[in-house]
Formats: C-alpha cells, sequence, structure tokens
C-alpha cells in the first residue's frame, strides 16, 4: 500500500467532545411540545389467551389521554425482526389475545406524566384462560408439546413448534468417521440466554400526524431503513408516510436491529391522542423480561472424528436454539451457527442440522456474534478434546487444520483471500507464556490451581453471500463554499467509532483534515439509502461505498479545476485538498474556490460538486481471531479467577488503531460476562425471569477486568477499503471457550454448560472424583 497520512492514525474519536461534554443529545433527553407517556402492561403468565379486557377505569384517571389494546390495533400478522429475507415468519401481531411469555405485550396507555402512565396500566382489568407451557426447545418439538402459533406464515413447522430448520451437508460423513483414528463425541454443550444490556435505555417517540398521516418515530436503531420498512409494514403505511431519526445511540450490541411492539405501539397511541408525540421508555426490568431480546440459548451436540496425524475427517452436529415466543431474527442466529461452525477448520465431511424453536420464553433475537458465541463455545472446545486423544499440542492441531488463502468456505462461496490466523495464534501464545501449561509446578496441586487455554474464530464482514440477504448500502458527499466536506451515510454511530472511521475514509481519500469532515444524525428523509450498522459490515461494507463517493467527489473536483484554468485533467495534480497544473505552481486552486467556480463564475455552465456511490462492497473478506485465557480455578468453592485476556486478532487494516483496540477490549468485557456469569434465568414453573436488573444479572465493569492485552494483525485484504475487514462482532466470539479450555487445563474437568458458574464446576469435580 502506498503511504497513508491519516488511514491508520490515531486520531481522536469525533464524537468524543459532545459525548464528554454532555452536549449529545440522546432518545431520553428528546422533549417535544405536548408530549405524553405511553407504559405497557405485561403479561404476567407464559401462556394465555385473553378473554375479557377492560380499560375503563384506567380510562377514569385524570390525565389519562389513550388506551390500547388488541382491538385498537389492525389485525395483521406482521415480524418483528430486522432482516426480512423470503422465509422470514410472520409470526405475531403488534397486540393479540394470546400471550406466550411472561411480559409479552397486553395493552397500553398514554398519560401526561410517566407516573400517570403506570398507575393507569394497573387499573386496567384482564380475565385470562390459562394455556399449557413449555420452555425447553427439546421439548416443545415433541410430539404431544403445546403449540404455541395457530396461524402464520413460513414458519417451518408449526405443530411441533419450529420456527425455521436449516441443514448443511458436504461429503461422506460416515466414511469419515470410519476412517478416523479418533472420535469424540457425541459430546452435548449448552448455551445460555445472555441479555444486551445497552447503557442506554430502550425506548421510542412517535408522532402520528392526522394531516399528513404521516407517522415520525425518533428511535435509537442500528438500521433506520429497516425500521421504515418494518413500521410501515406494521402501521399500514406506504414508507414515504414513515420517517425514522435515529440520534445519539448508547449501545445496541444488536439489539436495536429490531423494531419491537412498543414501536407500533408508540405510534397508533399517538394516533389516538390526535397526534400527540407519545414517548415510550422501557425500564431495565422490562427489557429483561420480554420487551426487547436475547442472545439464544439452547443446544449443542458436536461429534468430531480425526486421522492419527490430527487431520479433521468429519463432523456432526445437531443444534437447538430456542427462539422464545416469537421468532424476531427468524433462521437469521441458528443459520448463521450452523453456517460458521463448519468453515473456520477444514472438515473432509461435515453434517449440520439446526433447529430454532418456539417457547413459552421471552424472546431471542440478534446479539453481537449473530450465532457465532454459541458455535465456537463448542466447536473449541471439542477440538481441545480432540486434541487430548491424540496427543498433540491445541495450537498444533489448530495449525493443522484451520482455512487458509485460497480454501472455499461452502456455505457462502467465498474464498478466504488474507488469512493471519498462524500470526495470532504465535503471538498470542508468546504473550501469554502458553508453554507453562504444560508445567505440574506453575498448574499446582493445592487449592488453587491455574491453566491457560486458546480459543479461535472467524466471522464476515458484512452479508453479502449469505443466502436470503442483499448487501446494500450507499453515500454522498457534498462539497461546500468553504472547502467543508458533508458526508450523508446511513453511518450507526453506537459507541464503536463509525464516524470516526467514515471520517478518517474521506479524509484520506480527498486529502484533507478530519476536522473539516461533517456527518449529520441519521434521518430516513433525507440521508441515502443503506441497512446499517450490523454483521461487523460497517468499516468494510459502507467504507468501501465512502471510499468510492470520494473518488467520485475528486474527480469531479479535477474536472472543474480542468475548466478553470483551461486545461486537461491529465495536466493536473491533486496533493492535500488542493488541485495544481502541473509545471504552473502558479496556477493553483483550493476545494473551496473550485466549488465557487463550479457553482457561480460561468452561468452557462454551473454545477454542484456531489459525489456519491451506492451498490453491495466487492466482497465478504473473513475475520479472524484467536483468544487466550490464563485463570486460577479454586476447587473447594469453585470460582474462577481469570488472570489474564490475549486477544490477537486478524482485522485487516486497522483505519484507526485506537478504536479497534477498543473493539478487542469491550470484546473481552462482553466474553468474559458470557463465559462466567451471564444468562437469563427463567423459573422453569411460572416462566418468570428471575434476574430481571443489574443486581441480580451480573455483568463485568471495567474494574472488575484481568490483565488484557490485545494485538492487531493487519493482512491487508484487497477487497476491502484500504485492506480492512469486520471487528466489530469477533471481539467476543472466543473468549468463552478460551477460559473453558483453560479450566480444564488447571483442574482437569471440562464444563459444557454456559456461564461457568463455581456450582457447575463443584459439580464436575465430583463427578471426577
Amino acid at each position: 500500500m502506498t503511504e497513508l497520512s491519516v488511514v491508520g492514525k490515531r486520531i481522536p474519536r469525533v464524537d468524543a467532545k459532545s459525548k464528554v461534554s454532555g452536549r449529545a443529545v440522546y432518545f431520553g433527553d428528546t422533549v417535544l411540545p405536548r408530549m405524553v407517556y405511553g407504559k405497557i402492561l405485561r403479561s404476567p403468565y407464559p401462556h394465555a389467551r385473553i378473554t375479557k379486557i377492560d380499560t375503563s377505569e384506567a380510562e377514569k384517571l385524570p390525565g389519562v389521554r389513550a388506551t390500547l389494546t388488541y382491538k385498537d390495533v389492525p389485525r395483521v400478522i406482521t415480524y418483528i425482526g430486522h432482516l426480512h429475507p423470503p422465509d422470514t415468519p410472520l409470526d405475531r401481531y403488534i397486540l393479540d389475545n394470546v400471550v406466550r411469555y411472561v411480559g409479552d405485550e397486553v395493552a397500553a396507555v398514554a398519560a401526561d406524566s410517566p407516573e400517570t402512565a403506570a398507575e393507569a396500566v394497573e387499573r386496567i382489568h384482564v380475565e385470562y384462560e390459562r394455556l399449557p407451557t413449555v420452555f425447553d426447545p427439546e421439548e416443545a418439538m415433541e410430539p404431544g408439546a403445546p403449540k404455541l402459533h395457530d396461524e402464520g406464515e413460513f414458519i417451518f413447522d408449526m405443530d411441533r413448534n419450529i420456527a425455521s430448520h436449516i441443514k448443511l451437508a458436504f461429503g461422506d460423513v460416515e466414511k469419515g468417521f470410519k476412517e478416523s483414528a479418533v472420535v469424540v463425541g457425541p459430546e452435548k454443550f449448552k448455551v445460555s440466554a445472555a441479555h444486551t444490556n445497552p447503557i442506554e435505555l430502550y425506548g421510542c417517540i412517535a408522532q402520528w400526524d392526522p394531516l399528513e398521516n404521516r407517522v415520525t418515530f425518533w428511535a435509537p436503531s442500528q438500521m433506520i431503513f429497516r425500521f421504515r420498512t418494518v413500521l410501515a409494514h406494521q402501521l399500514g403505511l406506504p414508507e414515504n408516510k414513515v420517517r425514522v431519526i435515529s440520534p445519539y445511540v448508547g449501545g445496541a450490541f444488536g439489539s436495536r436491529c429490531h423494531v419491537y411492539p412498543f414501536h407500533a405501539i408508540a405510534a397508533f397511541l399517538s394516533k389516538k391522542t390526535g397526534g400527540r408525540p407519545v414517548k415510550i421508555t422501557l425500564s431495565r426490568e422490562e427489557t429483561y423480561v420480554g420487551g426487547t431480546s436475547n442472545r439464544h440459548p439452547g443446544t449443542l451436540t458436536l461429534k468430531m472424528g480425526a486421522a492419527k496425524d490430527g487431520l479433521f475427517k468429519a463432523f456432526d452436529a445437531r443444534i437447538v436454539f430456542s427462539a422464545g415466543g416469537y421468532a424476531y431474527v427468524s433462521s437469521g442466529p441458528i443459520g448463521f451457527c450452523c453456517s460458521i461452525i463448519t468453515s473456520l477448520y477444514r472438515f473432509g465431511a461435515y453434517n449440520v442440522e439446526g433447529y430454532n424453536v418456539y417457547t413459552n420464553t421471552p424472546p431471542s433475537g440478534a446479539f453481537r456474534g449473530f450465532g457465532g458465541p454459541q458455535a465456537h463455545f463448542a466447536l473449541e472446545q471439542i477440538v481441545d478434546m480432540v486434541a487430548e486423544e491424540l496427543k498433540l499440542d491445541p495450537i498444533e492441531l489448530r495449525k493443522k487444520n484451520h482455512v487458509r488463502v485460497g480454501d472455499v468456505i461452502h456455505w457462502s462461496g467465498v474464498e478466504v483471500r488474507t488469512c493471519g490466523l498462524d500470526e495470532c495464534l504465535d503471538k498470542g501464545a508468546e504473550a501469554v507464556g502458553w508453554k507453562r501449561r504444560y508445567d505440574s509446578a506453575y498448574r499446582g496441586t493445592g487449592v488453587k490451581r491455574r491453566g491457560i487455554g486458546v480459543a479461535m474464530m472467524e466471522h464476515v464482514s458484512g452479508t453479502k453471500y449469505i443466502p436470503g440477504e442483499a448487501e446494500i448500502t450507499s453515500a454522498i458527499i457534498k462539497l461546500d463554499e468553504s472547502g467543508k466536506i458533508t458526508l450523508l451515510s446511513p453511518a450507526h454511530e453506537l459507541g464503536q467509532g463509525s464516524r470516526t472511521v467514515a471520517t478518517q475514509i474521506v479524509a484520506e481519500e480527498l486529502e484533507v483534515d478530519p476536522e473539516d469532515v461533517v456527518i449529520p444524525e441519521l434521518d430516513t428523509d433525507y440521508l441515502p439509502y443503506g441497512l446499517g450498522s450490523f454483521g461487523s459490515r460497517y468499516t468494510y461494507v459502507d467504507g468501501t461505498l465512502i471510499r468510492a463517493a470520494a473518488a467520485d467527489t475528486k474527480r469531479q473536483v479535477l474536472e472543474w479545476a480542468a475548466k478553470k484554468f483551461d486545461t486537461t485533467v491529465a495536466n493536473l495534480e491533486y496533493k492535500k485538498g488542493k488541485v495544481t497544473v502541473k509545471g504552473a505552481p502558479e496556477n493553483t486552486a483550493t476545494l473551496a474556490e473550485i466549488v465557487k467556480f463550479a457553482q457561480w463564475y460561468n452561468p452557462d455552465d454551473v454545477g454542484a460538486i456531489i459525489g456519491k456511490a451506492t451498490g453491495p462492497p466487492l466482497y465478504n473478506a473473513p475475520p479472524f481471531g484467536v483468544q487466550f485465557a490464563e485463570v486460577e480455578v479454586d476447587v473447594e468453592t469453585g470460582v474462577v479467577k481469570v488472570l489474564k485476556l490475549v486477544a490477537a486478532h486478524d482485522v485487516g487494516k486497522a483505519i484507526n488503531p485506537t478504536t479497534a483496540e477498543g473493539q478487542l477490549e469491550g470484546g473481552l468485557t462482553q466474553g468474559l460476562g458470557y463465559a462466567l456469569t451471564e444468562g437469563v434465568i427463567v423459573d422453569p414453573e411460572t416462566g418468570k425471569v428471575l434476574n430481571s436488573d443489574l443486581m441480580d444479572y451480573k455483568i463485568f465493569t471495567a474494574l472488575d477486568m484481568p490483565e488484557t492485552r490485545v494485538f492487531l494483525i493487519e493482512p491487508i485484504d484487497p477487497t476491502g477499503p484500504f485492506g480492512v475487514k469486520g471487528i466489530g462482532e469477533p471481539a467476543l466470539v472466543p473468549t468463552a471457550p478460551a477460559i473453558a479450555n483453560a479450566i480444564y487445563n488447571a483442574i482437569g474437568v471440562r464444563v459444557k454448560e454456559l456461564p461457568l458458574l463455581p456450582e457447575k464446576i463443584l459439580k464436575a469435580l465430583e463427578e471426577k472424583q
């Protein structure tokens, strides 16, 4: 690559000043004239039919402006998820007379204050007919299990509660197992329903203009245009009658991809109030009990065979996820889980089958990794188990089998063009002191014992080539008379630094100061179309189109400069935001001067300089990563203390090393929680969530973090802008299996159920004894 002046540099985040000064406006800061407040009544039962609902007492309360039940909204079956490929199950109404989990939406109220609204929903009288329940997805598929849905579209098997099903196969699996010197499995792994826990609460403001019959939403979102599409469908409006504005977003991690019922509820409440803005803010408890969504819990049963030399001959997996009461993202996470579990290694043959199953639990949805954390938690442990059977070092076995440059990923057809896994393994192993794991003196024999584990991962940079998905984005760049640059892009800044990265890409291509680049807030009314921020796509996908728009802008600048100096483009030199005639340095013009010339100086030939680009990215480069964990386990209490985490990730070119490292450090924090403490606990008798606040749902904070080291491995990928790959999701994927493998190295027992709680470790130790 040529020498870069802005890309690859640690410039400060462009949104840092507004955030630390308190000037950044979030959804919670937004107050509109005549605004009222919405509150939702939620079901106390996991499965029931509403036989009577009476809102009259609520309506008598002073300050109540409107009430809403299933009788007041269109009886249109809809989808809630953010993606809508052809096979997405349509499985719910905005409000229904059947509830399918504790916390399901029953009714709503709009009132002059949050307190009045909360009191009013308590006055709504509801009578229920209790229905049979099922909480376990394996049980839900059995004959005779309660049927959760009687109507819907594109549901794979309604009678067996299967929302979606996927099957992938390659080669002769039976033959591969017969030829294997070692076969491990079937081994069953269990993953938990982790909650996203962004620092900003969920909610929206909706205003239904009765004169224009148009609805405007102010909603923190990861994908404003998909929001508009889903909301238009739910509200029965054309898309030009729905506007979505996303202010600053206080964290998302996938969960703000979804249009939740509260969005449409706020709109219909606004309509009933005559067009008042209605603000709904979910409490932290509401988000846990089903007002939003969790990472899919479930089971993964794996079997793996290998030859004497360690090459993987065959692999078999059966994966069952709990969708909860509704399939928010349909086949998305189960499909991706089944796919990604096959593509990190060169299996001689594989067979993978997956099910996303309805249960009477809070809905599951998108959460950072989108099926990848579940897949790798199981996969990376069984790889270690095979290594032990073959008496091979786990790193050596991984190096023998991982995909490499030139390999084609079967499920997507993507050819691997760069792969930094070997360097990641070597760099991380050195940093963690890998060889100590074989020293019995290091591991210890007393109450506290130490161990070191490793896990790898592979992911995607967007959704191109993913079956059923269309990958698209757009970018527009405007130059104004002062020479400043405005980038119009659906660039959702969720806290990950996307605005900063976009700024650096524009500044590098146009050779200007990053401070000259402005990115406005998100608004579907004036931004070009794009999917948004999810799937580790933003820098790779949007970055590609942003760079192309900047190149188009530069092309126009040169064309107008050629007219200004009465010469040809070939006779011009563009450098540091200025254009000079070759050999005539006195003939130089700034961007501002060229813009003014284009717009003002020739009435017969004028035009604005507006660069644009739209379409898909060039490719979908898979990012890779390796993480190591060093742990100390107390064999008397089962308590695990993580002493050190090392992350070495192949990120392509790091546009901003500081924000890239921040993504890895944040991912380690979430991965640590997923491994050791996090999991939404549903009472198996009542269906109620038992840990519905941050007092009982334990997440790791900065003060809880062990020593961490992160390494950016940068094989320049030819398909990404300046060589970049995705990084947002990969950061947390291998943390949990690395910790699980470290625990095994320390105490010789394998815990295959998340989270890795002390009681589970003690139970495993007792069983070993």
